[in-house]
Parts: C-alpha cells; sequence; structure tokens
C-alpha cells in the first residue's frame, strides 16, 4: 500500500479513498443487519463474506496513511513553487541550496536504485 505513494501520491490517495469508502460500505451493511436483528447466521454469513476481521485491522491503516500522501503533495507543491518562483514577478534572492533540494524532493521516486542504478550509488 506505502510504495504506491512513492510513485504517485495523488493516485495513492484516490485509490485509498475508493477502497475506504467500499469498506465503509461494508461495515455499514454488516452494522445494519445487526440494527435489523438479523440471525446469527446471516450476521456471520455477512462477516466471512465481506471479510470483516481484516477489514477492521486494514481500514484504519488505510485512514491513517492517507495524511503522508497529502504531505508529500504539499511537499511537492510547494517544491514546485519554490523552484518555479512563480508567486513573485520581482527579482529575488535565490538560496541554491534549497533550489537542489526542491529539485531533489520532486524528483525523489527516480533517485531510488533499480536495475540499472544500485540503491547505494542513490541519494537517500
Amino acid at each position: 500500500m506505502l510504495e504506491s505513494l512513492t510513485k504517485h501520491p495523488v493516485g495513492f490517495i484516490s485509490g485509498n479513498l475508493y477502497e475506504a469508502q467500499q469498506s465503509l460500505q461494508d461495515l455499514i451493511a454488516h452494522l445494519n443487519l445487526d440494527r435489523e436483528q438479523a440471525d446469527s447466521q446471516e450476521i456471520a454469513s455477512h462477516a466471512e463474506s465481506i471479510e470483516l476481521d481484516y477489514l477492521l485491522a486494514d481500514l484504519p491503516k488505510m485512514i491513517s496513511s492517507m495524511p503522508v500522501g497529502c504531505d508529500r503533495i504539499k511537499n511537492i507543491s510547494t517544491s514546485l513553487s519554490n523552484f518555479s518562483r512563480t508567486d513573485n514577478e520581482n527579482r529575488v534572492s535565490f538560496h541554491l541550496h534549497e533550489g537542489i533540494e526542491s529539485t531533489l524532493l520532486i524528483l525523489k521516486h527516480r533517485l531510488k536504485g533499480n536495475s540499472s542504478l544500485p540503491a547505494e550509488n542513490c541519494r537517500k
């Protein structure tokens, strides 16, 4: 789940929101069975069909991982703004180190090791 965050944070959040929505619909349906006082066999069967134990363990993790994606999007947006300086028409002093750090943040997902470039040669 989190490894997809490094590839595309918007896709990560979008995918998790869809899954969270489906999970919540399943939980609501399950709670409604209990509210309607369905028989215990029907409730147990529904719990098994929606994989209730897995859903209860996974949904909180999914929700808690979304701020990581939001923070990443915010950082990339800020870095792009700093890099392009589109919000400022006048000349401003520029810190080269900040520009390099912004560029590295934007390109971070491409600087990970792969078959042609081992991880020990990449900046972490």
